[in-house]
């Protein structure tokens, strides 16, 4: 189909190439970049993983207060009501604590690091430069163009292909989905 050229004599054609192309360029880039899964279960049970300040304690009590929440939920009566309230202040409160004397004990060392080792200290607040990796639709639309076709007076020219595809919202719809893709090392 590359080194053959291409005929667009209706919306059906155009409708069935494009779909070919993506197809294509999907088998293609597929070993490039891993799929996604989402394992619900797995994210609820490590929902206080990124909390250094929590301890077995304070996860006994988040069980606590859930467990007190579904059983309001179920059946709201005064008495569940009040126990949900008094498991919430209980869990909270101690969060509160744990995370103000977590982030005391941060900051001082921050503070002692600033003293000791500047270099390190300003190390960990530096920003991380963004890699950029825009390619313009029109050089995207070249490069495929001259893998597909054999002679230089292809049907389609670049400005007709443009002005047809509607350019502007299908360039910034291929931005967002490129840039939702994980990169991933090319295989050896």
């Amino acid at each position: 189909m590359c080194r053959e050229r291409i005929d667009f004599d209706g919306q059906q054609l155009l409708d069935n190439s494009l779909a070919e192309f993506t197809s294509t360029l999907n088998d293609i880039m597929a070993p490039f970049f891993k799929k996604r899964t989402n394992n619900y279960k797995s994210d609820r049970s490590n929902i206080c993983d990124d909390k250094p300040w929590f301890n077995a304690q304070c996860k006994d009590l988040h069980r606590r207060y859930i467990k007190c929440l579904n059983i309001f939920n179920r059946l709201k009566s005064q008495l569940n009501h009040s126990n949900l309230i008094r498991a919430k202040k209980d869990y909270k409160t101690l969060e509160r604590r744990l995370k103000r004397e977590y982030m005391r004990t941060e900051g001082n060392m921050l503070d002692i690091m600033r003293l000791t080792n500047p270099k390190l200290f300003y190390k960990k607040f530096k920003r991380k430069a963004s890699p950029k990796h825009a390619v313009p639709l029109k050089l995207f639309h070249e490069h495929f163009k001259s893998l597909c076709s054999s002679d230089t007076d292809a049907v389609l020219t670049t400005a007709n292909f443009i002005i047809l595809m509607d350019a502007d919202v299908h360039a910034s719809a291929f931005r967002r989905i490129w840039s939702y893709m994980p990169i991933e090392k090319t295989p050896a």
